[in-house]
């Protein structure tokens, strides 16, 4: 089934969020869908906000590049684990 003129004028465009150096691995929304949070093989986790795509921080997580992001399952916020 095909999407309807409609349906296809009202997604929005996607924002390109600028901060890994080389390849991101993993990108994560928060619990409450505020914010994402992405690692990259640069070894940087960087938390964003989804609505505007701010960018409102980076860590170094690792040297060898972080593979995978969790926020806390408890929904505190700028809880990560890379």
């Amino acid at each position: 089934m095909r999407p309807t003129a409609e349906a296809q004028t009202s997604i929005d465009l996607p924002v390109v969020l600028e901060g890994h150096v080389g390849e991101v691995t993993s990108v994560v929304w928060s619990p409450d869908g505020t914010q994402l949070a992405s690692g990259g093989s640069d070894g940087t986790v960087h938390l964003w906000d989804a609505a505007s795509g701010e960018h409102l921080a980076a860590w170094k997580a690792h040297s060898y590049g972080a593979v995978s992001v969790a926020w806390s399952p408890d929904g505190t916020p700028w809880r990560l684990a890379a």
